[in-house]
């Protein structure tokens, strides 16, 4: 069962427990479960949680269940079932989902989502010239890849074409193609400082240096337009080989536009990409493609689907580098309103680089309200210890044996040189990526924020009243589910012996009533009426089956004749509520152009439903009494105390 939907299906089961709120005098215990105190307060507090409304019926029905619920949650820590690693395992995940957002600065976050909103209302056409340089790369290195792209701007300032500066200087490789022309693409789509650099230009203007994870990047903006939106297309392709003749050219041409006057004359598409396209994935689909957005499909390809008017129009054959297309609009999805993407963009945003600006303004934060001191002089200390070892994963703690220095400290914590040579043991590359000290850097950059991160973590269930609620009720909610699933909604499925003795017990109170066990035969005419009731008169004699008349009535159209056969009650069927419930064949009806007729077989008196009939019914049923059984045990053994005159406090 999905974890997200065991969380929700609890309903009830998700409900704080103790221990969170004020014990004074002015919040009296209202029940006492196994000699644990409930409070006022903390029954209050999870009834508004689960009720709008506050009256004597609603609180008196709540705390009924809420009763259940404690004395359950004791049933589950008496077993154990807390201590289990399982259980703590799922609990962990759980509450590393629930500390996210107060592992990052929510106010970035949100900024970071209105900003990709604005954006994705417009596409950006933009080219780029690239000079490569690693993120580990020497300072000398990033120096002279920035020295370099300097140099090729001020050609660029001076008038040179940008795209033949792209094609002979660019080191990415798709710019001998492309001169450096991206296309269209929208917000999270290229990595987070070129789409900055892109958004932030004019059309015709060219950026400074960006630097990304690939090095050191000029940006020209060639275009802007509004967000064309995510298109669904199936389509249609003969195939053109990169090396094909004109004769094979034409070949294929032929074939398109062959398929293209058979789709004008009427002909199904989805059956004649099935048929005739040579894309053969989708051609199982009925042509049918992943949804796309600008810059995701070839130029010709996109701007042909983008150009279809209404869902079910149909292009003219297109030629790609693939070769030829028809291409048929599915479904047109235009940039939604903020609050229908915005989790999306959330999510979005979460998986892409510029969570780092999340995450970076909350360990400045954490950094500041902690005290955070360094000494960056101790750091530098590490770029004499180490040596190529490093890279082999096999460099030691040992080779910084005479540092033992403070390097910084957060709030009552202090690390000192010996425990960050520690971290640099655990965490050395596989093979050589950068030099010592950008190593260095990087990886104590990676340590302060995993120290600052930790140190807030652990005080979260003491600073957040309401993060240390959830991780009670998510406690309490699988320790119950876990439980519930192994005494009552399991047991119940598995427990085929059991579910069968309750059957016999509770069947006569799902009894079918009288009962048609009748044929429906539907006819296109009354001729071929009269043709099937003879047959069927006759089946006796010639052992005709409902197939047998089927098949032979059939031959010239699948509408001659239909044939309805099961058990009907009352109401199920106008034609078998038309004739008398008598064993034979009725006359001919006439009903909205078609001829009917019935044959009934056998009037079957009112008897109970089979168990497969309601299987779904009788499991519920009987787990409804293997519930009411598990609590009427645990009342028994655990003494509940209401002081119902405390009751009343909630107003």
């Amino acid at each position: 069962m999905i974890r997200s939907f065991k969380y929700h299906c609890l309903g009830l089961l998700l409900l704080a427990t103790s221990t969170i709120f004020s014990q004074e005098k002015s919040d009296p215990v209202l029940l006492t479960v196994a000699g644990v105190d409930v409070r006022v307060s903390e029954f209050e507090a999870v009834y508004r949680k689960n009720n709008q409304e506050t009256n004597k019926q609603s609180l008196e029905e709540y705390l009924e269940l809420y009763i259940k619920f404690r004395l359950k949650v004791k049933d589950a820590q008496d077993r154990g079932l807390d201590t289990l690693a399982s259980f703590k395992t799922e609990l962990g995940g759980y509450r590393n989902q629930l500390a996210e957002p107060y592992l990052s600065d929510n106010t970035v976050t949100e900024e970071l989502v209105k900003e990709a909103y604005e954006r994705l209302k417009y596409e950006v056409k933009a080219s780029h010239i690239m000079v490569s340089v690693s993120p580990g790369s020497s300072p000398s290195d990033t120096l002279k890849a920035y020295k370099r792209l300097l140099a090729i701007k001020k050609r660029v300032d001076k008038g040179e074409d940008f795209g033949r500066l792209a094609k002979d200087l660019s080191d990415d490789p798709s710019a001998r193609e492309n001169s450096g022309n991206l296309g269209y693409f929208s917000a999270l789509y290229m990595v987070y400082p070129f789409e900055n650099a892109a958004y932030n230009l004019e059309i015709g203007q060219v950026s400074n240096p960006v630097r990304t994870q690939f090095g050191y990047h000029l940006v020209k903006l060639e275009d802007k337009r509004e967000n064309r939106g995510e298109i669904t297309v199936a389509h249609i392709m003969t195939r053109v080989p990169k090396d094909a003749n004109e004769a094979e050219i034409e070949s294929s041409r032929m074939k398109i536009d062959e398929i293209y006057d058979k789709l004008k004359a009427g002909e199904n598409f989805e059956l004649m990409a099935g048929q005739f396209s040579d894309d053969q994935a989708s051609a199982k689909r009925g042509g049918r493609l992943p949804a796309f957005s600008a810059g995701k499909m070839v130029l010709e390809f996109e701007d042909a689907a983008f150009s279809l008017e209404n869902d079910g129009d149909f292009s003219k054959p297109v030629m790609t580098e693939y070769g030829f297309h028809i291409i048929k609009r599915l479904k047109l999805k235009k940039v939604g309103s903020f609050d229908q993407v915005a989790g999306e963009l959330k999510q979005r945003i979460a998986r892409d680089g510029r969570s780092r600006l999340s995450k970076t303004a909350f360990i400045k934060r954490v950094k500041e309200e902690y005290g955070f001191k360094e000494n960056l002089q101790r750091r530098k200390d590490f770029y004499s210890v180490l040596d190529t070892t490093l890279f082999e994963q096999k460099w030691t703690v040992d080779k910084a044996g005479k540092l033992n220095k403070t390097m910084f400290s957060l709030g009552d914590t202090t690390i000192t040189q010996q425990d960050f040579a520690t971290y640099i043991a655990n965490h050395q590359p596989n093979g050589r990526q950068m030099g010592y000290t950008a190593y260095v850097n990087f990886v104590y950059d990676q340590y302060v924020e995993e120290v600052c991160t930790k140190y807030e973590d652990v005080r979260l269930m003491s600073k957040y009243p309401e993060f240390r609620l959830l991780m009670h009720e998510y406690h309490d909610g699988i320790l119950l589910f876990d439980l519930t699933d192994d005494l009552v909604w399991s047991k119940a499925v598995k427990d085929s012996a059991g579910l069968a003795k309750f059957y016999q017990e509770h069947k006569t109170e799902h009894m079918w009533p009288e009962r048609l066990q009748a044929s429906v035969f539907s006819c296109v005419d009354e001729a071929r009426a009269k043709s099937v009731r003879k047959m069927v008169k006759a089946r006796k004699k010639k052992s005709y089956t409902n197939s047998d008349i089927l098949k032979a009535n059939n031959e010239s159209s699948q509408l001659n004749l239909e044939i309805e056969s099961d058990k009907f009650v009352k109401g199920d069927n106008n034609m078998v509520d038309a004739v008398e419930w008598e064993e034979g064949i009725s006359d001919i009806i006439e009903k909205d152009g078609r001829f009917y007729l019935v044959e009934v077989l056998k009037v079957l008196p009112p008897q109970p439903k089979e168990l497969n009939e309601i299987r779904g019914i009788m499991t519920s049923a009987y787990q409804s009494q293997l519930e009411e059984s598990w609590v009427k045990d645990l009342r028994e053994r655990y003494p509940v105390k209401v002081y119902k005159e405390n009751l009343s406090l909630i107003k």
